[in-house]
């Protein structure tokens, strides 16, 4: 079935069906936010497969390699949870991603613990800490509504694991930014009420792989320009996402962010074609590493294969698998020409409900562009149809509910972008 699946996707890709049509979109996430892609992290190398696949989607549609090669290496260090994970509480065996979750900074760790309740007020005053500091939390897990991080270092040394309570109705939002570092204690997040007043004891399990000056890959592809070849649009969207929260719980990341790769890809495919060839280059680029903190854009901007100046606009997408309310630009205050030029665009053809507009943010990878002067948009589709973020609803069968009219307004805004504006 797997193999099918691949064959079937290869056939579809290699078709030069109008970038209006969704079905290519389509097999592009569902493939992206499958198991076999375990989430696209670091745990497995998955990240490696996912880059691969991508590749091989350029070079079915005629999208040349970047200098030679669609792979652009740079060196990273993290944590992983590829192994098993526990946690059960009087003998109740919590589930991973819906009852819990352990952060990334967590080290391997395999110990029943006394469980410790310990509220905000307690540790708001300064008695309330030092009373705190002098309890002997060695097997102990405490239970908090306080952020661990915001507890400081003073209780690293002397507790064993700290489980922040979510507030009620909140789903478990895990994010993989603190995975540089492990620390010497485990913390994580527990669901709201998750833990009851008569549970006194915790069995936490953690098998961890810390890769050490690994290789990420980014993966860039080119389609010529036919009037100034000098000139450079930059199209991108981060691949990867969250990965496994231990063995077997993956984040499939299907809004987040394979439809952002699935339309930087039909748009690829779209210009490579003879009769679509663009007046300025084009380049095409996916980023590994932009959940752990935009490594992968970071890298790639400190080593830019052409000049900064040649380069007329970056458009980033991220997120853009619904649009029934429309959609944004992030930086598009900073850059207003540019947004008007968008909000015109989609007035004259009625594309999308608006085109609304934000300051600058470094949220996604168009900001290492931003800080070397470059144009850059980040552009993410809105909508209440599709409301999962960080969490294992975000499957591949996204609505793409505006899918078509956000491609047709984005080729033709980068149709328009034969010079340099801000």
């Amino acid at each position: 079935m797997k193999n099918f699946t691949f064959l079937l996707l290869s056939i579809l890709i290699c078709g030069h069906m109008s970038g209006q049509d969704t079905t290519f979109a389509k097999g592009i996430i569902r493939t992206l936010a499958s198991p076999e892609m375990e989430g696209r992290g670091f745990a497995n190398r998955a990240d490696l497969k996912a880059a691969n696949f991508i590749a091989s989607v350029m070079g079915k549609n005629n999208v040349e390699p970047l200098n030679h090669t669609y792979f652009h290496t740079y060196p990273f260090s993290a944590n992983t949870f590829p192994g098993e994970i526990v946690l059960k509480v009087n003998n109740r065996l919590l589930r991973p991603q819906h009852d819990y979750f352990y952060s990334l900074s967590s080290p391997s760790f395999n110990k029943t613990l006394r469980i410790e309740r310990l509220l905000d007020d307690t540790l708001k005053t300064k008695p309330g800490l030092t009373a705190l500091r002098k309890k002997d939390l060695r097997n102990s897990v405490v239970i908090t509504d306080m952020i661990p991080d915001r507890l400081g270092d003073s209780l690293s040394g002397a507790v064993a694991a700290i489980f922040y309570q979510s507030d009620s109705g909140k789903a478990l939002v895990w994010r993989n930014s603190d995975a540089v570092k492990v620390k010497p204690i485990v913390t994580g997040k527990l669901a709201y009420n998750v833990i009851r007043e008569t549970d006194t004891v915790m069995e936490c399990l953690i098998e961890t792989l810390y890769i050490e000056n690994g290789e990420a890959i980014n993966v860039a592809g080119i389609v010529k320009g036919k009037q100034f070849p000098t000139r450079w649009i930059i199209v991108t969207a981060h691949y990867d996402h969250l990965g496994l929260l231990g063995k077997g719980n993956y984040y499939p990341g299907g809004n987040d962010n394979a439809s952002g790769v699935a339309m930087m890809l039909d748009l690829a495919r779209h210009f490579a074609l003879p009769e679509n060839q663009p007046a300025c280059s084009m380049m095409f680029v996916a980023f590994s590493g932009e959940e752990s903190g935009l490594w992968g854009s970071y890298a790639f901007t400190a080593n830019l294969p052409v000049s900064p100046d040649s380069v007329n606009v970056v458009l980033n997408l991220d997120m853009v698998g619904t649009g029934s309310n429309g959609i944004t630009t992030v930086n598009g205050e900073n850059n207003p020409t540019l947004h008007k030029r968008m909000v015109n665009i989609n007035a004259d053809n009625e594309y999308l409900t608006t085109v609304k507009n934000r300051g600058s943010s470094c949220n996604s990878d168009h900001c290492p562009f931003d800080k070397l002067g470059i144009p850059a948009l980040f552009v993410y589709s809105m909508g209440k149809e599709w409301p999962y973020y960080h969490v294992p609803g975000d499957t591949g069968n996204i609505p793409l509910t505006e899918y078509s009219d956000i491609f047709r307004l984005i080729r033709d805004f980068l149709n328009q972008c034969t010079t340099r504006v801000h």
